[in-house]
């Protein structure tokens, strides 16, 4: 039940990041200010995916006699996987100057 809770959990968070959107990237981007957005984006990940994860759990616990304890989210596969979205979201958000250089 953990790795399915975890699966799940960064398989929706990466579909709500999926669909929040592209912009159009700003031309100029400098290495520093391009790894401080994508850090940024990591950790807005991160959040993202521990919020809801406690979301979920709060919802199950009260909603059923299930208990699912929130020391669940102490996976560091959530840490990498958010990552791995936050990867994906700036290659989405940025992928005309990306494709351009």
């Amino acid at each position: 039940m953990h790795a399915t809770f975890i699966v799940g959990l960064l398989v929706l968070s990466s579909l709500v990041l999926w669909l929040s959107g592209a912009r159009r990237p700003r031309s100029g981007r400098v290495w520093r200010r391009a790894l401080c957005e994508f850090v940024g984006l990591w950790m807005l990940c991160l959040a993202l995916n521990v919020a809801l994860g406690v979301a979920i759990i709060l919802t199950v616990r009260t909603a059923t006699p299930v208990f699912i304890s929130i020391y669940i989210l102490n996976d560091v596969t959530i840490a990498l996987v958010s990552g791995l979205q936050a990867f994906l979201l700036y290659w989405r958000r940025h992928r005309a100057a990306i494709e351009a250089a």
